[in-house]
């Protein structure tokens, strides 16, 4: 097993806890996603009491980068060449059709890098559904994934909204501790 097959099962393993955890305690769908070329790939999904889907429907589903909030989470830490390269390949083939511009995806990279979360961008599709989504780190604030929540409109209140951002973020911060820290020194 390469070490990048490695950091993938580790991953998966310390980031399905914490899905289930804010499934359980928030009620939303809540996804693993991880890079993948000019896409992110859903590695996990746990559904909550109001389960909600919108662009990923299932693991092992791909979204294009720029559509959804996980690939905003995770688009928003790379460097400013791998995001050309990425919304130079997407903008036309898969931005533009769902009505999202490339300034607009820019505005969110902007927001989530301030802010460390996003709801991402808003297109013409599906308009039922909203979600926050935060990155999860590897070494050097190299993104490796993004945890991402699914919700229908009617459920994100200003007081949801918050709980939800520090959940993911708690956990985000938590399965990069876990990876990536150095086992402290026993004394």
């Amino acid at each position: 097993m390469s070490w990048s097959e490695l950091t993938r099962a580790a991953l998966d393993k310390f980031a399905h806890m914490h899905l289930l955890d804010m499934a359980e305690n928030l009620g939303d769908s809540f996804f693993l996603m991880i890079p993948d070329g000019f896409h992110v790939l859903c590695l996990d999904i746990a559904d909550g009491q109001h389960p909600a889907r919108s662009y990923t429907r299932q693991k092992g589903d791909r979204i294009p980068f720029g559509i959804g909030q996980a690939s905003i989470a995770i688009l928003s830490f790379m460097s400013k060449q791998e995001q050309k390269q990425i919304l130079d390949h997407n903008e036309v083939p898969f931005l533009r059709p769902k009505g999202i511009t490339r300034g607009r995806v820019q505005e969110a990279i902007v927001n989530c890098r301030h802010l460390e979360s996003t709801c991402g961008v808003e297109g013409t599709d599906p308009p039922e559904f909203t979600g926050v989504a935060v990155p999860v780190f590897g070494n050097n604030q190299t993104p490796i994934a993004a945890l991402s929540c699914c919700l229908r409109r009617s459920r994100l209140s200003d007081e949801h909204y918050d709980h939800l951002t520090k959940s993911l973020l708690a956990s985000a911060r938590a399965i990069s501790h876990n990876l990536f820290d150095p086992l402290e020194n026993p004394r």
